[in-house]
């Protein structure tokens, strides 16, 4: 009797953990996206960026949207060996809220921060960069961004940006004003409605190409790493993803692309 009790109890465990085991298998395979399969078989990879973040993404005169973190997409695809679909957003926020849908994945020089990666998942880094303030003509005499942290100074940042929260952290005393743009924060500093502005470094470093008279401040207030943002749960392809971006730098086709994009970047003093 006690036998025979214990092989019914043993058998019921056993169809208990076969079930069990079997619906965790099954939910596994509906729930966690094969993306890197899904953009082989389908033939295309669409990436998100927002333009006119010089020179990663922004439009040439023809209206094409060119640029570093473009080539760097555009060797993806070919790696891939699939079809490369750019896709343009206003802001961060949306580029986030169409991963997983409208977009595979999102190169458009976002910065890795603790707070987005409760959001998205993101590669290794495959750019180094940090902050940097640029002021215009009216305050070329400022040597020091500390010097701009004083009642009557305006500083404008883009809202949602890792720029926000550093202007917000280090200029306590200055005005900070938010754009909803970085093309929006150049004209503000054009009109003289501010001071200063402040934003990722290459970006900054091509503004005093086209405006001779602004002047960059050569402290960098802030140390970032650019990363791929792809959707939450999918490991298989952010493992494949570190993989491209290391083979990219071993290659030397990394070196290639960034002397193309960077190496004529200077900002002369001003006099």
């Amino acid at each position: 009797m006690r036998k025979n009790m214990k092989i019914a109890v043993v058998l019921l465990l056993t169809v208990i953990a076969a079930g069990w085991c079997g619906t965790s298998r099954s939910q596994t395979s509906q729930t966690v996206p094969q993306l890197l399969s899904n953009i082989r078989s389908m033939g295309k990879i669409r990436v998100g960026l927002s333009s006119g973040f010089k020179p990663f993404e922004y439009k040439n005169e023809s209206g094409e949207i060119i640029g570093f973190d473009v080539d760097i997409a555009k060797e993806l695809a070919n790696a891939l060996k699939v079809e490369l679909v750019i896709k343009d957003y206003g802001k961060y926020e949306d580029l986030v809220s169409a991963l997983g849908g409208e977009i595979d994945l999102v190169i458009s020089g976002m910065t890795r921060t603790l707070d987005r990666a409760f959001l998205v998942n993101f590669t290794d880094p495959y750019f180094t960069t940090g902050l940097m303030v640029i002021v215009n003509e009216k305050n070329t005499k400022i040597d020091n961004w500390r010097q701009l942290n004083a009642p009557g100074k305006k500083i404008v940042s883009v809202e949602g940006t890792t720029g926000q929260d550093v202007a917000d952290k280090k200029f306590d005393k200055a005005k900070i004003i938010r754009a909803a743009s970085d093309a929006e924060a150049v004209q503000m500093l054009t009109r003289k409605d501010v001071d200063a502005f402040i934003y990722d470094k290459p970006f900054i470093e091509s503004l005093c190409m086209t405006h001779p008279n602004w002047k960059v401040l050569q402290q960098q207030l802030s140390y970032e790493v650019y990363s791929i943002a792809v959707p939450k749960g999918d490991m298989e392809f952010l493992v494949w993803l570190n993989y491209f971006i290391s083979d990219l730098k071993l290659s030397g086709k990394y070196d290639e692309l960034y002397t193309k994009w960077f190496s004529g970047l200077y900002c002369p003093p001003v006099k």
